[in-house]
């Protein structure tokens, strides 16, 4: 047994990425990059999005099981 599933007690950690919209950037495609390496058994992502949830990037967003507010 690792070490990492000894600390896995079986409940999602919730983790909450913050960006100004889901657009075409920098901190933005470093968001998506995380979000489809979560493993989505042990981490529940939402992305707060300060300005709009609208952009280029929305769909992968979401097809990444990230939930946008």
């Amino acid at each position: 047994m690792s070490a990492d599933s000894k600390n896995f007690s079986g409940k999602k950690l919730r983790v909450l990425q913050i960006t100004g919209s889901p657009v075409v950037g920098g901190i933005e495609t470093q968001i998506l990059f995380l979000l489809q390496r979560y493993d989505k058994r042990r981490f529940s992502v939402d992305v707060a999005c300060g300005n709009s949830t609208e952009g280029a990037l929305r769909d992968e967003y979401l097809a990444a099981s990230a939930r946008l507010i």
